[in-house]
């Protein structure tokens, strides 16, 4: 029975939409489509997951299967500025909801080489070069924004739910003491 700002923005207007993962609860009831967004392109849980380049989404209704070819954080961008794209011209909430930097670290290797390179431990590498993708495509879409002639009259927010956890202690290299794996 709890609103949700897609409800509220939906109420007023505004086309809803949500790109990434839905982790706010199973079952029909709680889908998000019946939670206020009118547009759902993503996953509900992680099982969908395996890799960052082999996993399912719900796309408009029906589920895709990625393999091999598209990278998670690169669709998700993608499918953010094409709802951009289908709703310049009247108000619109879109929440996206990336999945990086979170387990299972998985990134093109050219970009986890680059930091490598850089003398970083390999799960630190990962996380870096996934930032990196996810920052590339929120650029995308600021820039779409302004190509479209709407940035000005749109409010960007950005926030975190958690990110990844700490196998590695801060500019040492050292495993984490804290936590085993």
């Amino acid at each position: 029975d709890e609103v949700t700002i897609a409800d509220r923005f939906r109420e007023n207007g505004y086309a809803t939409g949500i790109v990434g993962k839905w982790h706010l609860g199973l079952g029909d009831d709680y889908h998000p489509l019946r939670r206020g967004f009118e547009d759902f392109v993503g996953f509900l849980n992680n099982t969908y997951v395996d890799t960052y380049f082999d996993f399912r989404f719900e796309h408009k209704g029906e589920m895709r299967s990625y393999e091999n070819s598209d990278y998670l954080t690169d669709v998700i961008s993608r499918e953010a500025i094409e709802f951009v794209q289908q709703h310049q011209d009247e108000p619109f909430f879109l929440h996206i909801a990336h999945y990086a930097p979170h387990r299972p670290l998985s990134a093109p290797q050219d970009l986890v080489d680059k930091y490598l390179a850089k003398g970083l431990h390999s799960d630190t590498a990962h996380v870096y070069a996934m930032v990196e993708i996810m920052d590339r495509g929120i650029g995308e879409l600021l820039e779409e924004l302004e190509n479209l002639g709407i940035a000005e009259n749109t409010i960007v927010l950005f926030a975190s739910d958690n990110g990844p956890d700490s196998l590695i202690e801060p500019r040492s290299n050292k495993p984490y003491r804290g936590t085993k794996y």
